[in-house]
């Protein structure tokens, strides 16, 4: 038993089922689903009512152990799940990158230059970018249409796991009012494997490994190695919903957008799959109070305000990063990389989790501020986790409140021995502003992560494109302006 972000790992074991004719994988996860009896309360009424929120469990991957008819083979990853969408993509002008894929266990080797050493800029023409239409929000998860055998299904785009999975119609009874569901066809072929993965939260799923056609567009449509899931197991699929539980959201799977490496034998990451069909391998990300944008192979220069500013990719399980500290209205922290610890960026985590040091310090520099404390009544806000109502009588806009309290800026790493600063505002960061039958509530997104590691998720970047360059070895950050809801 291993212990790490504060949690216990259950150790992962080698089953062999000696009945079966063909070969089962068997993946026991410390995934980064969150936990499903985990609620916290959002103040709706008197703090009465309580909103699922996403309360991942911030671990590493455990091992997962494969049973090749006896033979082990050894491999790392995560899981997660969430929402839905019904939007088809569109093609728009795409980017430089190279498309081989990753052999090595960890982002930074996965990344691919090209022959002459340089990685290309993310924003240059070469070909053809896919631009999805993203449905969900940061308590949901966020979901992207992607057809599996000619079907189109909604499935949760999760940078923190690396498999692709779909309910499948043998579920059932086990997997009540998810649909559509798959059902294997002409396109499919059974790679005789099974899967099971789970969870320390207990969720989990099984499932038989069939090779498909996996397509985000019309004209990409590479054959992929996925599961169709048909067990779940505590509430997998459980409900999600948007709008403090007033917008509920559906999916029928998972699209595993981490490091491609980091994949379950036997299951290709979809990065892997689309880069081996001519995309570059570099994927975006623009995610909004409600819905947002997903671009494979690059990312849409005309949807940034502003040049993308960049960080090293560092090596791991996850897309990490380095922060050299954070400052809040303009005033350093005095924080240092060590401090902070390993910073993973994570669309499926929904706060920025901190090491209990780095959240005391960010949560008194902000809480102690006067325009914060007359308006959320200082640092207790954050530790109270509810989602209220400005406490003063002038029923401030979100631009208001941007306009009143300090930005928080992230120093992040220039990869030369200096930082870039990422400059954010109140309610694009540590205050998501949730509208509701015309009041607008104020959720905190600052939290304890229970261990030495940093997250930040996705509530936390709700202003910027995400740039996932692992052609280049990169992380980038430009400003979007296009979110309709922040």
């Amino acid at each position: 038993v291993e212990k790490n972000h504060a949690e216990k790992r259950e150790p992962a074991q080698a089953i062999e089922r000696g009945e079966m004719a063909h070969a089962h994988i068997f993946a026991m996860r410390v995934g980064r689903r969150r936990a499903q009896a985990s609620h916290r309360t959002r103040g709706l009424d008197a703090r009465a009512s309580a909103c699922h929120r996403r309360a991942r469990m911030p671990e590493k991957m455990a091992r997962s152990v494969a049973t090749f008819v006896g033979t082990f083979v050894i491999s790392a990853g995560s899981f997660a799940a969430c929402s839905s969408s019904s939007d088809s993509p569109s093609i728009i002008q795409g980017t430089d990158g190279d498309d081989s894929s990753a052999t090595t266990n960890d982002a930074a080797s996965d990344a691919n230059p090209s022959a002459d050493g340089s990685s290309g800029d993310s924003a240059v023409d070469a070909g053809s970018l896919i631009e999805l239409d993203l449905t969900g929000c940061p308590q949901s998860g966020y979901n992207a249409p992607f057809s599996i055998g000619g079907s189109e299904f909604a499935l949760t785009v999760d940078t923190g796991s690396s498999d692709i999975g779909v309910v499948s119609a043998s579920c059932g009874a086990n997997c009540p009012g998810i649909t559509p569901v798959y059902t294997p066809g002409a396109t499919a072929t059974d790679q005789d494997q099974t899967a099971t993965i789970s969870y320390s939260s207990g969720a989990g799923w099984s499932g038989e490994i069939f090779s498909d056609t996996f397509s985000p567009s019309a004209g990409v449509a590479p054959q992929t190695k996925l599961v169709e899931i048909k067990n779940q197991t505590d509430d997998f699929f459980a409900s999600e919903s948007c709008g403090l539980g007033t917008i509920p959201i559906s999916y029928q799977g998972i699209a595993g957008f981490g490091v491609a490496s980091s994949a379950s034998a036997g299951v290709d990451a979809p990065m892997k799959a689309l880069t081996g069909a001519g995309l570059p391998n570099i994927f975006s990300l623009a995610l909004c109070g409600l819905g947002g944008k997903m671009w494979l192979g690059g990312f849409d220069p005309a949807s940034a305000s502003a040049a993308p500013k960049y960080t090293p990719l560092l090596s791991g399980f996850y897309y990490n990063i380095k922060l050299n500290d954070f400052s809040v209205g303009g005033a350093a922290l005095g924080l240092n990389a060590g401090a902070i610890g390993e910073v993973d960026i994570d669309s499926d985590t929904t706060e920025l989790e901190l090491p209990q040091s780095v959240y005391n310090a960010l949560k008194a520099a902000i809480g102690n501020d006067s325009a914060f404390t007359a308006h959320f009544g200082g640092p207790s806000f954050f530790a109270n986790g509810d989602c209220i109502v400005p406490l003063d009588s002038t029923a401030p806009t979100p631009d208001a409140l941007d306009a009143a309290l300090p930005t928080i800026t992230l120093m992040l790493d220039d990869g030369a021995g200096g930082s870039t600063a990422l400059t954010l505002n109140a309610t694009t960061s540590y205050l998501e502003p949730i509208t509701v039958s015309g009041v607008t509530k104020y959720c905190p997104e600052i939290e304890p992560s229970g261990s030495s590691s940093t997250i930040v998720g996705s509530s936390f970047v709700r202003s910027q494109v995400v740039i996932y360059d692992v052609a280049g070895s990169r992380v980038g950050f430009a400003p979007y302006a296009g979110c309709a809801v922040r």
